[in-house]
């Protein structure tokens, strides 16, 4: 639009009357839209970006991180409730998370199928989990208004193989969020983890874990190796210790060994919190 608006000559207007900037952003701005000149964006925030409540930042200016925005800084009402799919969850009555926004992940769509519930946010941050449920995940997207789901965290992977539903304004792209948004920014990435990370990056300061265990049995039975790193899949469906529901695995699902090597999950949450916690927010589990 910004192209279109140059080749019909359209009055320009300072961007400082929309949002936060100054002369030489608002100079880098034009030049990469009118000559497509590379200027070298900043990770620093300058001290008038870092003291301001902006809503809106310069597109293709000269900073990049997008942490002073309102959006990472408001401070949510009411808690928010990262719902893990550990056993401690098992016979858990869901109609008791009324209070909370709850954020859930991976495959307990499930569950929520059954019991006709769902959470207000989904993430699902393996990028082998991913492809293998891209079918469920694209029905959620096609039905987050019905089921009254508000956003979808997901990796770049599965948002190219989702297509046009991958580009829903429901959708946001984790592998470019980490790049900019601090919180993101743990090296050890699971999907549990980096969920309360994000209940921090939308403004939530009382976060609580529930089923959320970081117990597991590496190898479970009816799963067998694909020959590609540590990737299973189930062959044959038995019974899974490692959730809270019979029937979260089914023949054909992919995923890989929880702690291959190391106990990632444990190292996982240990990074996250110390963001976190550095950002004024309080997480507590509820198991």
């Amino acid at each position: 639009l910004s192209i279109l608006a140059t080749r019909m000559s359209a009055p320009h207007v300072s961007a400082l009357e929309f949002c936060i900037a100054d002369d030489a952003s608002s100079a880098s701005s034009k030049d990469r839209w009118v000559d497509g000149e590379d200027v070298s964006a900043s990770d620093q925030i300058p001290d008038y970006y870092a003291h301001s409540s902006a809503e809106l930042m310069q597109h293709r200016g000269l900073f990049r991180n997008t942490d002073h925005l309102r959006f990472h800084r408001a401070r949510m009402a009411g808690p928010a409730m990262i719902l893990g799919n550990g056993p401690s969850l098992r016979g858990f009555d869901f109609k008791r998370l009324e209070r909370f926004d709850v954020f859930g992940m991976n495959a307990a769509y499930r569950f929520w199928h059954e019991i006709e519930w769902y959470p207000q946010y989904y993430s699902c941050l393996d990028t082998v989990v991913g492809l293998s449920h891209q079918a469920e995940i694209s029905e959620l997207i096609h039905n987050a208004d019905r089921y009254g789901i508000r956003l979808f965290l997901l990796r770049q992977n599965l948002i190219e193989a989702l297509g046009p539903l991958g580009r829903s304004e429901k959708v946001l792209n984790f592998d470019q969020l980490k790049h900019y948004v601090s919180l993101f920014q743990a090296p050890t990435v699971t999907t549990g983890s980096h969920t309360a990370a994000w209940a921090a990056v939308l403004g939530y300061r009382e976060i609580f874990m529930l089923g959320i265990d970081c117990n597991y049995v590496e190898r479970v039975d009816g799963a067998q190796d694909v020959g590609v790193g540590t990737e299973l899949e189930i062959v044959e469906e038995k019974d899974n210790p490692n959730y809270f529901f019979d029937g979260y695995q089914k023949k054909g699902d992919r995923f890989n060994v929880p702690n291959p090597g190391r106990d990632i999950h444990m190292s996982s949450w240990r990074e996250v919190a110390a963001l976190v916690e550095s950002a004024g927010c309080r997480i507590l589990n509820a198991n």
